[in-house]
């Protein structure tokens, strides 16, 4: 299939006019020849990968040799087209000439669509890394760029635009004829956009100056000439606007190139300036016709769209991402841009026009715990708590004892080493802004701003670490806001394992994730809580990892009971999964502190708690001959699942409590049936049919 789309489609295979060209493959009656078009190739190929989906690793052994077979003669097809055209004018075109070059480009674009298919599996990075990165392929790789995304904008009807730049695109007759002839075919423009940037990343990082391989002649409207990088600019640029993945491949771009040394003292400094008054522009409708570097896109007489903003904030995030501290805040001008550049991103979060945008809120997220990282020094918070060495063998064999872990005590409340520093006042506005968004509406922008407050608070002294986390506990204050639960679940895991949670801290944070497992806020006719309750298993995974058994020998039979009963008696498969691997975690890194532990993960497993039935009736009965875990499931069962909103999860609790009540019935007796028959007659309808139920089942 590959050689079909590949180059090896113009030379080595004899194409006829309907480009059609020959496929055999063996069968039981001999060899069989299947007529294929590269077309046909191209969405077989995609067939193929599109199965690598859900384990794209597997590809890693044959990757660079597809990636090889690919770009080597797309790299020969666009040295040829960017010789042919920058030799002649576009009157010496003839008609011969014309159908060659769109031949030549249509087998191109599919080579560049195959590519572009790879990258989705496998991920943008993995295959830059493996493109040719010649520094004699940075103009043609341009050149090839700026005619794609010519031929982009003809296809969406932007007939003006493009008329007014077809001046500047050799050979503009030949691509219009090539787009009349393309309406059918399976490669797409924007895929070849997509990966011409993705190639121009990498080239953009040569380790040469970039004005010494400098050939282009082009002029900008003030009659100054263009360079080479003003045209990388101004081209990656011009995709910030796009819709879908060229977007993102646009700003990997633009963040490489303006992260090079060489690029840092002008073109950075113009960058953020332009990106602050674009900023501007989105949130006030007021267009500056001053915007600096007039190689970069001007506002078109309206203000600039949202997805325009998304793109020049994922580019700033990437540049504070691959960018040097020294090179972003150095200079008292470059500051001021930054301190703009925040200025408007501040008010930008607190506008109302970002509340429809989930991406957009996600971005400026990442943004903020970016810049607020550059304005603090470098370093790994000393304060830390760091477990050691840890090996599930030995904590299986040796049931996590002492060993190497002198060391970890004490560090674990050794604050002396820690150094104190003025914070700026910026990195408060930063963090201020993602405890904001640990209650944001999406998920996506509350795991973001978790991820943010982690990173943030590594780079904090020990002191200001401890007002952040009494600002995270804060938010469990109000059992109505599920989302602000779900936020501070995610934000004390980051800080747990990055061991940014000291243990001291630990007999106030427990108890809150236990509550949180059992979550369930009712909402009319349904309940809200099940994303709670998961990004509590998650936190208790995260503890299990981050800290000695002797640390949370404490905590640990209220943590076994609370997990064990989430596996067995919640009402979604996710959060029974999830709490199940949450105590399978803490088992392995814990060892035999748990109760039971290994005979409970055989029992329960990841299968048999697929099933909810099966996890009320028949796991939950044998899990519950252990003494440790009986009184708490059938407390469980009695007080909250047989009053549950859900009538499936009241009668399944009212049959799985009187299996139980067979094994402890004089508990049953003494402390479970007279609360059940006093909630016989209570006025709420769920609480009075389930406790009928859960008495006529006893």
């Amino acid at each position: 299939l590959i050689d079909i789309v590949s180059g090896a489609a113009l030379d080595d295979m004899r194409i006829d006019d309907d480009e059609t060209t020959a496929d055999t493959v063996q069968t039981g009656e001999g060899t069989k020849i299947i007529e294929t078009t590269p077309n046909e190739a191209l969405a077989r190929l995609r067939t193929i990968l599109d199965k690598y989906l859900e384990c794209p690793s597997l590809l890693d052994p044959s990757l660079e040799i597809l990636i090889r077979r690919l770009s080597k003669p797309s790299q020969s097809i666009i040295r040829e087209l960017f010789v042919l055209h920058t030799c002649q004018s576009e009157d010496d075109n003839n008609m011969s000439h014309g159908e060659e070059t769109c031949r030549k480009l249509d087998t191109l674009m599919h080579l560049l669509s195959a590519i572009y298919a790879i990258s989705k599996v496998r991920g943008r990075k993995n295959i830059q890394r493996l493109m040719p990165h010649d520094v004699a392929d940075v103009e043609p790789v341009l050149a090839m760029l700026r005619w794609f995304g010519w031929m982009d904008r003809v296809q969406s009807s932007d007939c003006l635009k493009a008329g007014e730049e077809s001046n500047l695109v050799p050979g503009a007759r030949t691509l219009v004829h090539l787009l009349e002839r393309n309406d059918s075919t399976e490669a797409k423009v924007w895929e070849s956009i997509n990966t011409l940037l993705t190639w121009l990343g990498i080239l953009s990082l040569v380790p040469f100056d970039l004005d010494t391989i400098d050939s282009s002649t082009e002029t900008l409207t003030d009659g100054k000439p263009m360079t080479l990088v003003q045209s990388i600019l101004k081209t990656s640029a011009s995709h910030l606007d796009d819709h879908g993945a060229t977007r993102d491949t646009a700003a990997a771009c633009l963040a490489s190139l303006l992260s090079r040394p060489d690029l840092e003292e002008l073109e950075l400094e113009g960058f953020i300036v332009w990106s602050s008054r674009t900023i501007l522009s989105f949130r006030t409708g007021v267009i500056n016709d001053a915007l600096p570097h007039a190689q970069l896109p001007l506002p078109d007489g309206s203000k600039p769209s949202n997805f325009r903003v998304m793109g020049v904030i994922q580019t700033l995030a990437a540049i504070f991402k691959c960018g040097h501290r020294s090179t972003l805040l150095s200079t008292k001008q470059r500051l001021a841009g930054v301190e703009a550049l925040w200025e408007q991103c501040i008010l930008l979060a607190e506008c109302r026009v970002v509340n429809g945008s989930i991406i957009l809120r996600k971005l400026l997220v990442k943004l903020f715990a970016r810049i607020g990282c550059a304005y603090l020094p470098p370093r790994v918070a000393t304060w830390r708590y760091s477990r050691g060495k840890r090996s599930l063998l030995d904590n299986l064999i040796n049931g996590g004892n002492e060993a190497a872990q002198t060391k970890e005590n004490t560090r674990a409340d050794d604050s002396r080493s820690d150094v104190l520093f003025h914070v700026p006042d910026q990195v408060e506005d930063a963090m201020g802004q993602l405890l904001r968004s640990l209650t944001d509406s999406a998920t996506i922008v509350r795991w973001s701003a978790a991820k943010g407050i982690g990173r943030l608070t590594e780079r904090l002294p020990s002191t200001c670490a401890d007002d952040v986390l009494d600002a995270i506990l804060v938010s469990f204050a109000d059992v109505d806001k599920d989302q602000a639960w779900h936020g501070a679940c995610l934000a004390l895991a980051e800080l747990a394992r990055r061991g940014l949670l000291l243990p001291r801290r630990l007999p106030e944070v427990v108890p809150l994730i236990v509550q949180s497992i059992g979550y369930d806020c009712k909402r009319g006719q349904h309940s809200v809580g099940s994303h709670v309750r998961d990004a509590a298993c998650y936190t208790m995974w995260a503890f299990s990892r981050a800290y000695s058994p002797t640390i949370l020998n404490d905590y640990i039979q209220e943590m076994s009971e609370a997990l064990v009963v989430a596996s067995l008696f919640d009402r979604e498969v996710n959060c029974r999964r999830a709490a199940s691997a949450a105590f399978q975690e803490s088992v392995g890194r814990l060892g035999n502190i748990h109760k039971h532990g290994i005979s409970i993960l055989t029992t329960a497993d990841y299968f048999a708690l697929g099933n909810r039935n099966e996890s009320f009736l028949t796991l939950a009965p044998e899990i519950a001959k252990f003494e440790e875990y009986q009184i708490p499931m059938i407390r469980h069962l009695a007080d909250v699942k047989s009053v549950h909103w859900d009538v499936q999860v009241r009668q399944l609790a009212s049959r799985s409590l009187a299996k139980i009540s067979v094994i402890n019935p004089a508990y049953i007796i003494s402390s479970v049936l007279p609360r059940l028959l006093d909630q016989c007659f209570s006025e709420d309808l769920a609480t009075r049919h389930g406790s009928l139920l859960a008495v006529a089942e006893v």
